[in-house]
C-alpha cells in the first residue's frame, strides 16, 4: 500500500496534524460556546439540533454555528432557556412590546412562547451537516487518544489525554441537548389569574394577577386593537373606546382580551381573556309631563323611541316615526311629547347582549 516507510509516516505526520486543527477548532468552539451560555460573554459558539422541528433545512444532529450579531425576520437563531438547554429556530416576528420576540420551528405547526431577547444568543452563519462533524469529531479524539497511548513519556502527553477526555466530556454537555427518559413533573405555574373584570365606573377592563410577581412593563389588545395600557406590580389595566365597548354590549356582551405583560424583566407573560361587559338598563320616568332617559352607564346606547298620542277625548290615536338618539354614558335626555297632546304613551327600545328590550311608559294622560 505503502512504497516506503518514508510514505506511511507522511500519512501519520498529515494524520497528527489533522487531529490536531481539528480539536484546536473543537475546543475554541467549546469556550466560547461556554461562556456564551453562562453569559459571562457572547461572541460565538455552537449548538447540536436535537429535535426535527427545522426539517427539512436543518436536520437533527446538525451543528449549527452562530454569532452575536443583529438578527432579521426569516433567520435562524439560537437562543438558550438555561446554560444546557438551547433552541435553533426561525426568528418569525416581535411581540407588541418590542421586549421579545417569536420564533417557529420550519416544521412545527405552531410558534413558539414568546422569547427574551436576553435570551437570544445569536444568529447562524453556518450549518455543520452530522454526517460531516460527527466522525471529523470521533477521528480527532480516537487518534489523538492512540497517538498519546503510543506516547512512553508520562508529561505532556498524559496531560494532553486528560485534556482531550474533558473535552470529550464537556463537549457532549455544551453541545448536546438533554433528553429526559422518565416523565417529568411539572410544579404549578407561579402565576395565578385572579380575576379579569370589567369596571363599569371607568370603562376599563382590569387584570389582576397574584403572587411573587414585579410588572415591568404590559400591552393589552381588545378585539385585536391596542389601547391605553396602564400597569403597576400586580394589575394590568386597559382603555377600550367607549363606543367599542357599547357596540359588543348591544351584541355578545363579551370583550377579548389579550396581554402582554413582562415579569421582572427577565420573563413575559401572555394572557388571553374573555370579559363580559355588565351593564344597568336605562334609567325612564316622566318629569312635567315630558319623558326623561338617562344612560346610568359608561358608554354610549342607542335608543329607538317612538310616541303614541291623542289630542282630546275620542279622538284616534296617531304614532310618530321611530327615532335613534344615541345616549353617550351617564347623559341624561328631556324628550317630548308632539305639542298640544293631552294622551301620549312612549314605547323605548334598545338592544343588550343581542336581546331587544322593550318598554312603555305613560307620558300625559288627561
Amino acid at each position: 500500500m505503502f512504497k516506503t516507510k518514508k510514505d506511511f509516516f507522511k500519512l501519520v505526520r498529515i494524520l497528527s496534524i489533522l487531529s490536531t486543527v481539528f480539536l484546536v477548532v473543537f475546543t475554541v468552539l467549546f469556550l466560547f460556546t461556554f461562556l456564551a451560555r453562562t453569559n459571562i460573554v457572547c461572541l460565538f459558539g455552537a449548538a447540536i439540533v436535537y429535535s426535527d422541528s427545522m426539517e427539512p433545512s436543518i436536520h437533527r444532529f446538525d451543528m449549527v454555528v452562530f454569532v452575536r450579531g443583529v438578527y432579521s425576520t426569516g433567520d435562524v437563531v439560537v437562543y438558550c432557556l438555561n446554560p444546557s438547554f438551547c433552541v435553533v429556530h426561525r426568528y418569525v416576528g416581535d411581540c407588541p412590546s418590542n421586549n421579545c420576540i417569536v420564533t417557529k420551528g420550519d416544521a412545527n405547526p405552531a410558534p413558539d412562547p414568546p422569547v427574551s431577547r436576553n435570551m437570544v444568543k445569536g444568529v447562524a452563519i453556518a450549518v455543520i451537516p452530522r454526517f460531516l462533524w460527527i466522525p471529523i469529531f470521533t477521528f480527532s479524539i480516537i487518534y489523538s487518544l492512540a497517538s498519546v497511548a503510543r506516547t512512553r513519556i508520562v508529561g505532556i502527553s498524559s496531560a494532553f489525554t486528560y485534556a482531550t477526555i474533558l473535552l470529550f466530556i464537556m463537549s457532549i454537555y455544551v453541545f448536546v441537548q438533554p433528553v429526559s427518559s422518565t416523565p417529568t413533573v411539572v410544579a404549578p405555574p407561579l402565576l395565578y389569574l385572579s380575576n379579569a373584570f370589567f369596571d363599569s365606573n371607568t370603562c376599563s377592563i382590569v387584570i389582576r394577577y397574584t403572587g411573587n410577581i414585579q410588572i415591568t412593563n404590559a400591552t393589552a389588545f381588545v378585539l385585536g386593537s391596542k389601547f391605553f395600557t396602564f400597569f403597576n406590580s400586580t394589575h394590568v389595566i386597559t382603555y377600550p373606546s367607549r363606543e367599542l365597548v357599547g357596540s359588543v354590549y348591544e351584541k355578545s356582551g363579551e370583550l377579548n382580551v389579550s396581554v402582554w405583560a413582562s415579569i421582572n424583566s427577565i420573563a413575559t407573560l401572555v394572557g388571553n381573556y374573555k370579559v363580559k361587559v355588565f351593564g344597568e338598563p336605562l334609567e325612564i320616568e316622566v318629569a312635567n309631563n315630558s319623558l326623561v332617559v338617562r344612560n346610568p352607564n359608561c358608554f354610549p346606547m342607542h335608543i329607538n323611541i317612538s310616541f303614541q298620542y291623542a289630542y282630546g277625548v275620542g279622538e284616534s290615536w296617531k304614532y310618530t316615526n321611530t327615532s335613534t338618539i344615541i345616549l353617550n354614558g351617564f347623559e341624561e335626555r328631556v324628550l317630548q311629547p308632539p305639542a298640544g297632546s293631552r294622551f301620549a304613551y312612549a314605547d323605548i327600545f334598545y338592544i343588550v347582549w343581542g336581546e331587544k328590550r322593550w318598554q312603555r311608559v305613560v307620558v300625559r294622560y288627561g
